[in-house]
């Protein structure tokens, strides 16, 4: 009898110890969910590309068929689980009226018995959340079935704290867009102001700044430094600002001693720049955009891989938008024929492998640039 009493306690003891490892590693799991959300939410990030991270990994966590986001106007399901359109918007939208009138988390455990069996065959179970930070409502989190278990007040409380995090995410990547905004703002205003000093390249700068975008992606280059050199070039001639207008809207010939005056551009452009710590990154494109790739450039006379990438980019872009435009003293060249020259000009002026690279563009490409 003891021993089968002994055998009763070590069989309840083993249970519990089963039970605690199982809870134990639940919990070790939503922790580095949690943390994954943290690391994710870089403020740089996409909120689409952020949000499939995020209910990928849900997905596992709480052993679901289907997590789903509803923010930015879209909605978003990840999982082995297909809604139709139609089904998966009306989900939204009455997900998005709840949330309007309670913060409260919804929770279904069998809409065979709930106002939303309209869902049925696709959901059987949904657990919502508000995307919510203080005042300011987002939209929503979701998970839909859970094939060996209910809902519990367990993944509610998950679900929320990830939904938590989520928001603070979406509210900084507003905040980020709104000082993106209001600093692309203030660039089109230099630029504008530029323009305003020289009739002649009005438009210059928006058109160097497309075209230097097109040659950064021939190139390979990664996004984040393709919007950096388009940057670069609707500032490359700020520093023209500094420049009499005698001189800018002179309809021959420069004297020497006014050719000297407009050398003084890049400087000025980057002194105007150099005390902004965000667009730091840009200055050696500003500052060097004359340089020759042979040493005959100005302000520094570099030479060949010397110069930045990005200003060997910006001269290029430069060169071929002053060809093509007219000016008092000679008619605009054609595209094509402005391309002649620039390859006339490789290893000289211009960065051989970048004049290689802008044959491939197309013709198309840069008359279409042109247009605009």
């Amino acid at each position: 009898m003891k021993q089968d009493s002994y055998q009763t306690q070590i069989r309840a003891l083993s249970a519990q110890v089963q039970s605690l490892s199982n809870q134990l590693d639940q919990t070790s799991q939503e922790l580095s969910l949690v943390y994954r959300t943290s690391s994710a939410a870089r403020i740089t990030r996409q909120p689409r590309e952020f949000f499939r991270q995020i209910c990928l990994n849900l997905l596992g966590v709480l052993d679901v068929r289907a997590v789903g986001v509803v923010a930015a106007g879209e909605s978003m399901l990840y999982g082995n689980l297909r809604i139709p359109a139609t089904k998966l918007t009306r989900l939204a939208n009455d997900l998005l009226d709840r949330f309007q009138q309670s913060s409260e988390p919804i929770v279904l455990q069998d809409l065979a018995d709930a106002p939303s069996r309209w869902m049925l065959p696709h959901v059987h179970q949904l657990l919502a959340v508000p995307l919510r930070r203080e005042d300011r409502f987002f939209g929503c989190m979701f998970a839909i079935d859970k094939p060996r278990d209910r809902f519990d007040a367990a993944d509610s409380k998950l679900l929320s704290s990830i939904a938590d995090q989520s928001a603070v995410f979406l509210e900084n990547s507003l905040l980020l867009s709104d000082m993106k905004s209001l600093a692309l703002g203030l660039v089109h205003s230099l630029t504008s102001a530029v323009d305003a000093k020289d009739s002649y390249t009005r438009g210059h700068s928006e058109r160097v700044a497309h075209l230097a975008e097109v040659i950064a992606r021939a190139l390979g280059m990664d996004e984040e430094s393709v919007q950096r050199i388009y940057l670069a070039g609707l500032l490359h001639d700020v520093g023209k600002i500094g420049i009499s207008e005698f001189v800018l809207q002179k309809p021959g010939k420069l004297t020497s001693e006014e050719f000297e005056q407009m050398k003084t551009h890049p400087r000025i452009g980057h002194r105007i720049l150099c005390d902004i710590p965000q667009v730091a990154d840009i200055l050696p494109g500003v500052l060097h955009h004359h340089e020759h790739f042979d040493g005959r450039g100005y302000p520094d006379q570099l030479q060949g891989k010397d110069i930045p990438l990005m200003a060997r980019i910006l001269s290029l872009a430069d060169a071929f938008d002053a060809m093509t435009s007219d000016r008092t003293y000679r008619e605009k060249l054609t595209a094509a024929q402005a391309l002649e020259q620039i390859r006339e000009c490789s290893g000289s002026q211009f960065d051989p492998e970048i004049v290689d690279r802008l044959g491939s563009i197309g013709l198309a490409d840069t008359e279409t640039l042109k247009a605009a």
